[in-house]
C-alpha cells in the first residue's frame, strides 16, 4: 500500500497462483518472465509505451525478475531482489525432491498443519492475524501449482544466468532462512 503512493505498483498473479488460471503445462522461469513481459507491455510499459520499469522480486519472483531483465532488457530499468533461494549441486536437488514435486490433494488437515504454522501459528512478526489466515488460504487453494512453481525455482540455473546481469541490481538480504542462499547469489 505505502508503495502505490508516489509510484503505480503492479503485482500480478502468476500462472495458477493467486486468482489466476492454471497453465495447460508446467512452466519455467523464463515461461513467467516472458508473461510477466505480456503483462507489462498490455499495461502500456516498455519502450514502445511509457518506457521501462522498476521490477522486485522476492524469493521465485526474484528468478523471475532475474530472467525478465534477460529476455528482455529493454523492458527492464531496475532490479530489486529480495530473499534470493540460490542453492546448488545436492542442496538444490534435495528442495526439488521436496517442494518441486506435484503432491496429490490433502484429504487429511496434517497435511496442511505445516502451512497453517507457517503462515498463521508462527507468521512473522507485524504480520497481522488476518492476513497470515489469507496466506494459509491462499496457500491451500494453490496446493499443487506451488509445486510447479517451486519445480521451476530449483530448476533454474540462476548460477549461469545471474552473471548476465547488466541492469543496476539491488541485492536485499532481510532475517530469516534465505540469508546464506541470498548472500552466495550476491557473491
Amino acid at each position: 500500500q505505502d508503495l502505490g503512493q508516489d509510484q503505480l505498483v503492479i503485482a500480478p498473479d502468476y500462472p495458477g497462483l493467486g486468482q489466476s488460471d492454471r497453465p495447460e503445462r508446467a512452466l519455467d522461469i523464463a515461461d513467467h518472465a516472458d508473461i510477466m513481459a505480456e503483462v507489462l507491455i498490455a499495461a502500456g510499459w516498455g519502450p514502445e509505451g511509457r518506457g521501462p520499469v522498476d521490477v522486485c522480486g522476492y524469493h521465485t519472483g526474484a528468478f523471475i525478475s532475474t530472467e525478465l531483465a534477460l529476455r528482455h532488457p529493454a523492458l527492464v530499468r531496475k532490479l530489486v531482489l529480495i530473499g534470493i533461494p540460490f542453492y546448488e549441486g545436492a542442496e538444490r536437488v534435495e528442495r526439488h525432491e521436496k517442494l518441486g514435486k506435484v503432491r496429490p490433494l490433502p484429504n487429511l488437515f496434517a497435511a496442511l498443519e505445516q502451512d497453517w504454522t507457517f503462515a498463521v501459528a508462527k507468521r512473522a512478526k507485524g504480520v497481522a492475524l488476518e492476513r497470515g489466515f489469507e496466506n494459509f488460504i491462499e496457500s491451500a487453494a494453490a496446493w499443487q501449482n506451488r509445486s510447479r512453481i517451486y519445480g521451476a525455482v530449483f530448476q533454474y540455473p540462476a548460477e549461469q544466468r545471474a552473471p548476465l546481469l547488466m541492469h543496476p541490481t539491488l541485492v536485499l538480504n532481510p532475517h530469516g532462512n534465505l540469508q546464506e542462499p541470498t548472500q552466495a547469489f550476491a557473491s
